[in-house]
């Protein structure tokens, strides 16, 4: 893929975090209430739970699934540099258990900067996704000091960052 493409497609994503970021609202579409995925054997996606348990990106990014709270795991691909309009925020890539590819958005104006963990590293999240076809983003992957959203957190060789 060319440079610029690859460019275009970050900055369309960091933008996409800060807008749902300022505009988001308080309502999500749970996993539970979209249609039944179909029967893949091979698939590690599940539907959330009715309890209003977080669900995974696997079963988000099949259903197309906007603002809903994922946990999740994968493996550290790579960091991309920080963002720095709007609220600054780290960007690292993680491949899920699905084979794609996720980009995690960690707010450096609320919470500590993370440590830079390395390719092939293993972090757990949680977070608020949003789907787009290269996979989608995780954001809110932090504390909210104003207790408006979910907390949400990154785990990394057993110490939580939030």
């Amino acid at each position: 893929m060319p440079k610029s493409v690859r460019a275009l497609f970050f900055l369309v994503a960091a933008i996409l975090v800060v807008v749902a970021t300022r505009a988001r609202t308080t309502t999500s579409t749970p996993l539970a209430s979209q249609p039944p995925r179909g029967a893949d054997p091979s698939s590690s996606a599940r539907p959330a739970p009715s309890t209003g348990s977080p669900g995974d990106v696997s079963a988000a990014f099949h259903d197309h699934v906007q603002k809903t709270e994922v946990e999740d795991g994968g493996t550290v691909e790579r960091w991309l540099p920080d963002d720095l309009e709007g609220s600054r925020h780290q960007r690292l890539i993680v491949k899920v258990a699905n084979g794609r590819t996720i980009m995690i958005a960690y707010n450096i104006d609320l919470a500590p900067r993370l440590p830079e963990f390395s390719r092939g590293d293993s972090v757990r999240f949680h977070g608020e996704y949003i789907w787009n076809a290269r996979g989608g983003i995780v954001h809110w992957t932090h504390h909210d000091p104003s207790h408006k959203h979910e907390d949400g957190w990154i785990r990394n060789h057993g110490m939580m960052y939030q």
